[in-house]
Order: structure tokens, then C-alpha cells, then sequence
């Protein structure tokens, strides 16, 4: 599909951005900016020539590259094998949360915002959740974890799951989300897979109401696992669990355990090819299949979706309905600065519609959930600085 593609009618579309849309938009200003008139020309440009688009786009949208590429593109392994800004460095981690903490004008601001399938909620600056990725990622040294070795994050999206991702990705360690709702053969052939070091998961959780004993599942993966050295548990519900001496670790105990010193380490300047998650499919049609996303490969794409066509801006939050096992629950742990608010993808009982009660009280969500051919939304309502109709 080189430089050609299909555009529908804009007049037949069921909403037209008005001119302080267009103003605003952050595709339609790096258009003005490449001298690009229409979205088939965009598209041709793109396609056609990605040693242009692709560093077009990261310098666009702020991506903090640091060094001078040696080449943009290397595909002479294979396209399924390309590696891109050879001399480069880069880590999530800093992209995604460590500048916005140390700008005064974003520090206090809620960067992540949890509803649990309970309803309750739970709220993290982008300074706490700065102090929470330092922290960890600190205690996953403590525990042996090094650049390339696999944590396994088996848990809901809460707040410490962006932490631990983000805590990995300072120190080059590599990501293997697991769907929360797996049963212990499940979660282990995905440990068995990696060769995971680490599993990170909670005490318990609900699903429509009723409690997922999260760690005993982890318990019965990890003992068919024989790569599991450390099981990392949040205490979410606070229920009585069982822990395992010298393998088992609480969450806030090892938060306060490291020094100052540890703590105060930046993270790892690294190629930016370097692995950020092993995502696995869900295995309905086989034998699951480990897809690997890189640190530029993963932030770029998902900082071109979230800046381009969802055109995220800093007052906005983002209302984000997914599990953290499949790539759209790590697809949230982004860039911009704007409020990431996470809900359980887990059909709720409560209340029966597309869980309206996420808005309640939010600013501006942009509403998305798992993609299913029946249940599209977005929830969108007035909003003091941006123009009506949106």
C-alpha cells in the first residue's frame, strides 16, 4: 500500500472539527509545520519515505532522543528485524514520567488516577509516582534484577503496575504483563516463556464483585516456574494471605528499604532498540506468542496515537478501560502529561453501562476500552477551555 490510500468523504462524516478544533490540533500544527495540505499527502509522505516521518514525528512530539543518529533506519536482518536511530539512546522512564516531576508546573498534578471494580479509587502525583519508580526500581537491584532480565506483572491497573513498569524501564529490566484474570497454568507458561526473575502481583482483587486470590494463583505459577526467585505483592484488599520466606516481598516494605543514594540514580541511558515489554497473545488459536516491543518502538507509536489522532493534551485525562496482560493496559503508561485514569476491564456489575461513573468528577475524560465490535464510545462532556462540540 506504498503512498496510496483510502480517504472517506469529509462531508458525509458524522462530526466536523470546527476551526478552534483544527486550531488546536496537534496534527493538524505538524502538518502546517512539514508544509503537508491534507491527510492523503500526510499518509503518502509517511508510508513512502519513513527516514523522514519517523524522526519528523519524535522531534515533533518531543521524544527526548539523546545523540545524533548514526542511521535512522537498519532493516538489513529483515523488516520483521529493524533497528532504528543506531547511536541514540533513550528510556521510557524518563520520557514517560521523570521529566514531568522535576517540572514544577506538572510535579503536583495527578498522573495516574485507579477505579477498581469496587469503586474505590486511588490517586498518584506525578512526584509520588516518580518517588514510587525510583523507589522500586532500587529494590528490584536489591533483588538481582538487571538490564535484560524479565519481571512479570500479573496484577489490575492500579497505580503501582505503572510504577512497576516504569521501574523496570529505568534500569533496562524487560516487562511481561500477564492477564489478570488467568488461571496458574496460564500465568506459568508465560513465566516458563520469558524465564521471568520477578513476578509482581496483589494480595487479592474482584471481578464483577467477587474476590480473585491474585497471589495464590501467582503462588501455584511460581511453583511450575522454576525462574521465579521473587514474588513482589501489593497488599490491594488487604486480605490474609500466604507468604513464602525469602522469596516473598511487600510491596511497601521493600519501597522502604533502599538509601537515598539508590534511590537517586537516573535512569539507564540505553539503545533504543532495547526490549520494554514482552507482551504474549492470548493463546485462543495456539501456543502463546511473545511479542517484543522496544523503548523507542513502543513510545513513538503509542505517543503518535495518543498526540495525533487522540490529540491528548495536558488538561486532559485519559479514561482507559483494559487489563495491564494485553498491550493496551502498558499502552497508557505514556509521554504527554496529561492524567491517565485506568479502570478494570472486567465487565462490572455495576453500574450495567459503559461505566459512566469513571467521568464523575474527572476533567475531560477521553474514554476508551478494549476494542469489541458491540461497545464503541466515547464519553466526551463541556469543557471550560476547549471549544464546544467536542
Amino acid at each position: 500500500m506504498l503512498g496510496r490510500a483510502l480517504f472517506g468523504n469529509p462531508a458525509a462524516a458524522v462530526w466536523q472539527p470546527t476551526e478552534a478544533h483544527i486550531a488546536r490540533s496537534r496534527l493538524a500544527q505538524a502538518m502546517r509545520k512539514w508544509g503537508i495540505a491534507d491527510l492523503a499527502t500526510l499518509h503518502t509522505e509517511a508510508v513512502d519515505r519513513p527516514d523522514w516521518f519517523w524522526p519528523a514525528a519524535a522531534e515533533d512530539l518531543a521524544i527526548p532522543l539523546k545523540g545524533v543518529p548514526t542511521r535512522i533506519r537498519d532493516d538489513k536482518k529483515g523488516r520483521e528485524f529493524p533497528r532504528w536511530f543506531d547511536g541514540c539512546t533513550l528510556n521510557a522512564a524518563d520520557s514517560c514520567v521523570s521529566r514531568w516531576a522535576a517540572d514544577p508546573a506538572h510535579a503536583d498534578r495527578p498522573a495516574v488516577i485507579y477505579e477498581a471494580d469496587s469503586g474505590r479509587s486511588r490517586a498518584a502525583t506525578f512526584a509520588e509516582l516518580q518517588d514510587q519508580i525510583d523507589r522500586f526500581a532500587a529494590a528490584l537491584k536489591r533483588l538481582g534484577v538487571g538490564q535484560g532480565d524479565r519481571v512479570a506483572l500479573f496484577t489490575p491497573p492500579i497505580p503501582e503496575a505503572a510504577a512497576t513498569i516504569l521501574a523496570c524501564a529505568k534500569i533496562g529490566a524487560i516487562v511481561v504483563p500477564a492477564f489478570s484474570g488467568y488461571g496458574s497454568d496460564a500465568l506459568a507458561s508465560r513465566l516458563l516463556a520469558a524465564a521471568a526473575k520477578v513476578l509482581v502481583t496483589v494480595d487479592t482483587t474482584s471481578r464483577r464483585g467477587n474476590p480473585v486470590p491474585m497471589k495464590a494463583i501467582a503462588d501455584a505459577a511460581a511453583a511450575i516456574s522454576p525462574s521465579v526467585q521473587h514474588i513482589v505483592v501489593v497488599r490491594n484488599s488487604g486480605a490474609e494471605i500466604a507468604m513464602t520466606p525469602e522469596r516473598d516481598h511487600w510491596w511497601d516494605t521493600l519501597q522502604r528499604e533502599p538509601s537515598p543514594a539508590e534511590i537517586a540514580v537516573a535512569p539507564l541511558a540505553l539503545d533504543p532498540n532495547h526490549p520494554l515489554f514482552i507482551v504474549y497473545t492470548s493463546g485462543t488459536t495456539g501456543a502463546p506468542k511473545g511479542i517484543v516491543h522496544s523503548h523507542l518502538g513502543f513510545l513513538l507509536k503509542i505517543t503518535i496515537d495518543f498526540g495525533y489522532a487522540f490529540d491528548l493534551q495536558p488538561d486532559d485525562t485519559l479514561a482507559w478501560i483494559a487489563d495491564m496482560g494485553w498491550a493496551l493496559g502498558p499502552m497508557c503508561r505514556r509521554r504527554h502529561a496529561s492524567r491517565l485514569h485506568p479502570g478494570d476491564d472486567r465487565g462490572p456489575a455495576r453500574p450495567p453501562r459503559a461505566r459512566p461513573h469513571l467521568a464523575r468528577g474527572r476533567t475531560q475524560p477521553r474514554h476508551r476500552r478494549r476494542p469489541r465490535p458491540h461497545r464503541r464510545a466515547i464519553l466526551a462532556r463541556p469543557h471550560p477551555r476547549r471549544p464546544p462540540g467536542q
